[in-house]
């Protein structure tokens, strides 16, 4: 799965969490004062990414989320080898 495929997922996640609609989230929107998103969306939203991606995010790993690329990279970093790279 390539960054593009993993940052429309993202963005899926993000609109449903919220209830709005996203209009070009770049990898340096924040989360939180872009978005406005608050610990328990951050919670929902992260129960939503490791069931849609099948992994497993740590708190420690959540804590250091600030902007959406921050996000896309921990993705990438915890899909396995073969998904990642998968078309």
């Amino acid at each position: 799965m390539d960054r593009v495929a993993i940052k429309k997922s993202l963005t899926d996640i993000l609109e449903h969490t919220i209830g709005e609609s996203f209009e070009g989230i770049q990898e340096t929107t924040s989360l939180f004062v872009d978005l406005g998103l608050d610990s328990l969306d951050m919670a929902s939203m992260a129960i939503e990414v490791q069931a849609e991606f099948k992994i497993e995010l740590k708190t420690d790993e959540l804590r250091s989320i600030v902007h959406v690329g921050d996000l896309l990279d921990l993705i990438q970093a915890e899909l396995p080898a073969t998904r990642r790279h998968a078309a």
